[in-house]
């Protein structure tokens, strides 16, 4: 087994690092305001494979105190992109002293909402079927028992959540998304997710292992200088080479002005920005002089050691022309032993041969129609990215090894795949090998539903396991999420708090009443009566309503505000959760839970 990197792995040394420095006094007076460090993110989102719109307004609002904007002008995101990381889009000094809430500003003047196996962008509305065009405020409200409190010369992370799987309702037969906001936000959270940021280079400090970008909005115009911090273990990618250190801030102080930069790290309490694990500029980064391709390989017309064409189902953009194509398949050449060849935070360079049927690949080169030149002469770069597959385990695993029927990879049903590569089988999906070195599924049972990532071995290798896994989630025991949406104005008299504080619900009006699992799901049924029960008291709690979402860490008193809310008369738009599904008696475990009312 080759050894590739986790996100873990990537992060170690900077974790480390972040944690010494913690969220502790930078020094100065106690009258000093404190700091907050604001990153996006989103939930689970299956069916939504992009969905791209303008953050542009972000308020804090203290108890007795003035408002205080964070964001100077829009930045774009990519929520869709953001389920495994958090990107981060501002900085901002706040008094110290206890918040009520947050108002997040959405402009959908420019939305993109894809969803999975469409070849157009879909139709944003909002929940009474109009064009969702303008901009959306969203009140997000802490409440008195539960606010957040700003410390004096404290850096803090605010975490805002957009659960997409529960704010987006898919309608994939008329290509349409109805929105309605469903946004968690969490100070100083304690699993925070890696962190993210991209712009354009503005300079080095080589003496002090950093430098600086520039984070623009879509105009072009400077939204935020970002400082990010490198170390001996940081990964540079530049260009198709690879470099670290010192090395790899001298490739930096090599590129043009403004080169398009990307880096993954932590938040560093110590610096306005983050602490890198991993740098990828120049050439085969979004943003410059280079046409790409995001997809997953299909199919492969030669094996090892020659040039070879791969067919790549997904999305692309041309650099001159802006033009975009979803859900196509394109013929990328690449040239053996001149395509540059990546993985994302890898610390070596790679060849084609690792190019495999299967693999997540982000390609950049030259784009005449559906054909993408990735050769030498194109500049052209291959990134690897983690891929994620999805399959049945056909037995406990055995040295080392767990044998999946697989379903799909990285949502793409298994019979869009050609495991055939110059005539010679690579790949059995019925009897799929992960190599799980070093990862616990002691746990995993015949039959048990596999969440897999990892990274697909290269071509030419019968015998070895096909995935080197990073990470395995068993689906039968955690990650299902619970959607439950109601026709019209809501539903009355669907929902109910229990004496025992549970939650339970009557599915049967609903449009849309599903748990997915990442293999097609099931459909909720009126009997045995669904229930809904915290894993534990605290977790992440939400009522939204007229486009306010109050958040709660208790679950106690998330209940007792929902039941009062329904006695009121309010009536329930949809409901979704996070956790863990028992088919059976139809009892959900969640961690995370969102009630939508409509109170008209």
């Amino acid at each position: 087994m080759r050894t590739r990197p986790t996100t873990a792995a990537l992060l170690a040394a900077s974790l480390s690092a972040a944690l010494l420095g913690g969220c502790g006094s930078s020094g100065g007076s106690a009258d000093q305001p404190g700091t907050a460090q604001i990153v996006l993110t989103d939930a689970v989102a299956e069916d939504l494979t992009a969905f791209e719109v303008d953050v542009s307004g972000l308020v804090f609002h203290k108890v007795g105190g003035a408002d205080v904007a964070a964001l100077p002008r829009a930045a774009r995101v990519d929520f869709a992109e953001l389920e495994e990381l958090g990107e981060l889009v501002a900085r901002v000094s706040l008094e110290p002293g206890f918040y009520s809430g947050v108002t997040l500003t959405l402009d959908f003047g420019n939305a993109l909402a894809l969803i999975a196996g469409q070849t157009t962008p879909a139709a944003i509305v909002d929940g009474d079927g109009n064009p969702l065009t303008g901009t959306l405020a969203v009140e997000i409200t802490f409440p008195t028992r539960g606010r957040p409190a700003i410390r004096a010369n404290r850096n803090h992370v605010v975490q805002l959540d957009l659960d997409l799987s529960q704010a987006a309702e898919v309608d994939v037969g008329a290509n349409r998304v109805t929105f309605r906001p469903v946004i968690d936000a969490v100070f100083d959270p304690s699993d925070p997710k890696p962190a993210v940021a991209r712009g354009e280079l503005a300079s080095v400090d080589r003496p002090n292992a950093r430098f600086v970008i520039d984070r623009l909005d879509r105009s072009g115009a400077l939204l935020r200088q970002i400082t990010i911090a490198t170390n001996a273990q940081t990964v540079f990618q530049v260009s198709g080479e690879v470099f670290s250190g010192d090395f790899g801030l001298q490739a930096l102080e090599g590129l043009p002005a403004a080169a398009r930069v990307w880096v993954q790290g932590t938040l560093d309490p110590s610096l306005p920005g983050i602490r890198a694990a991993a740098v990828e500029a120049g050439d085969g980064v979004p943003g410059t002089d280079q046409d790409h391709v995001l997809g997953v390989i299909i199919g492969r017309s030669a094996g090892a050691g020659v040039d070879a064409e791969l067919t790549v189902l997904g999305r692309s953009q041309e650099y001159g022309t802006g033009t975009r194509r979803y859900f196509t398949e394109f013929t990328v050449q690449v040239a053996y032993g001149a395509t540059h060849v990546l993985a994302r935070g890898m610390a070596a360079p790679l060849g084609t041969d690792e190019l495999q049927v299967g693999q997540q690949v982000w390609c950049f080169g030259d784009l005449t129609g559906t054909t993408l030149d990735c050769s030498a002469t194109a500049g052209g770069v291959v990134r690897m990215l983690p891929t994620t597959v999805h399959g049945t385990a056909n037995a406990p695993a055995a040295n080392d090894v767990l044998e999946l029927d697989l379903v799909r990879i990285e949502g793409v049903p298994i019979a869009r795949f050609d495991f055939s590569v110059a005539s010679v089988p690579e790949i059995d999906p019925a009897a799929f090998g992960l190599d799980v070195t070093g990862i616990d599924v002691s746990g995993v049972a015949a039959g048990a539903r596999i969440s897999a990532t990892g990274w697909f071995n290269e071509v030419g290798t019968p015998g070895d396991a096909d995935l080197d896994a990073t990470r395995v989630v068993d689906r039968s025991a955690t990650g299902a999420v619970l959607l439950c949406g109601f026709v019209g104005q809501g539903g009355r008299g669907v929902l109910a708090v229990e004496a025992d504080g549970t939650l339970s619900y009557d599915p049967s009006p609903a449009l849309i009443r599903r748990i997915l699992d990442g293999f097609g799901g099931r459909q909720i049924t009126a009997t045995p009566t669904p229930t809904i029960v915290p894993r534990q008291d605290a977790g992440g709690w939400r009522i939204a309503a007229q486009n306010g979402v109050v958040v709660y860490r208790s679950w106690d008193l998330f209940t007792a505000d929902l039941d009062a809310r329904l006695a009121a008369g309010a009536r329930v738009r949809s409901l979704g959760a996070l956790g863990y599904d028992d088919p059976a008696t139809q009892v959900f475990t969640a961690v995370t839970c969102g009630v939508v009312l409509n109170v008209q």
